[in-house]
């Protein structure tokens, strides 16, 4: 048994390494990744294809959110190329925003990202390990952690418990759901030569034929908010992209006519099991315990 718990954690480390080999090398994911940063970071109304609807919803959810806590501090864990954390400093120019991610090679997009623009020092970035995160409790008033995150760490309670612990006021976590695709970036789209899943770990070949092995869990929306409910108190979970990308995905269709009505589908059934399971992503919006935060 000891032998069997020790081979499964040298596994989930060397995932975890090709994880940040795999991201270090993703040139392309500025180009499609959380909105197209290149052309659009900061509007999200081109409505260009059907991954936008999350985009969208996420925007707004963390807006919303904001302006109710008023945060000074917010740490963004995962933060890739710096997409959300340069849209928080760009929307609210009161608060100062932290962007953390395993890979270096995202860090250094995000740096380079940022000198596009001036936020006078307000936002910084580095490479933290969110199963350890540098920082002393309490010592932001809102975290974020969206998209994939939490699905590539093998022990995501412990990223969920470090996550709260920095967290004094409220935290917004995103993840891929049960059906929600097995998302991660390499050098381009176009560079994976062989592909398949096994379990919890994706293995793959680049067009280099570097061979990668990375972590991918999926969440249910109870197992989510029991991860959370360890360490704060859950005070909404909600599917995120339920019909949009599953209607839309091949089809040729003016995508701006059609999100009005799956805007309406989405928000009538996104809290609603069983609905949540089958949504692209699912959201938390948690806090700690005594903590500040809007009640649902």
């Amino acid at each position: 048994m000891e032998t069997e718990i020790v081979a499964n954690s040298l596994a989930n480390t060397e995932a975890m390494d090709h994880t940040r080999m795999a991201y270090d090398l993703a040139h392309d994911y500025v180009k499609f990744a959380d909105g197209d940063v290149e052309e659009d970071l900061f509007s999200f109304q081109k409505f260009g294809n059907y991954w936008d609807y999350n985009d969208i919803t996420t925007w707004k959810m963390i807006k919303r959110h904001i302006a109710e806590v008023q945060p000074r501090s917010v740490l963004d864990i995962g933060c890739g190329a710096g997409s959300w954390s340069l849209r928080i400093a760009q929307d609210f120019p009161e608060v100062e925003v932290t962007g953390i991610d395993y890979s270096s090679g995202q860090i250094g997009r995000a740096l380079e990202l940022m000198k596009n623009y001036n936020f006078d020092h307000r936002v910084r970035f580095d490479v933290a390990d969110a199963m350890g995160l540098p920082f002393d409790d309490n010592e932001f008033d809102m975290t974020i952690c969206l998209h994939d995150v939490l699905n590539h760490i093998p022990d995501y309670e412990a990223a969920t418990r470090e996550i709260m612990r920095v967290t004094s006021k409220l935290n917004i976590t995103s993840v891929h759901g049960l059906y929600g695709p097995s998302t991660f970036f390499i050098r381009s789209k176009e560079s994976i030569t062989t592909y398949e899943k096994d379990g919890n770990v994706v293995r793959f070949e680049d067009e280099d034929g570097e061979d990668y092995e990375v972590y991918f869990k999926r969440f249910s929306s109870d197992e989510l908010k029991e991860g959370f409910a360890d360490h704060g108190e859950v005070i909404d979970c909600l599917g995120i992209d339920i019909f949009c990308y599953k209607s839309l995905d091949g089809h040729e269709m003016d995508y701006a006519s059609m999100f009005p009505h799956f805007d309406k589908l989405e928000r009538n059934c996104c809290r609603n099991l069983p609905f949540i399971d089958f949504a692209k992503h699912i959201m938390i919006v948690s806090r700690p315990l005594n903590g500040s935060g809007a009640s649902f």
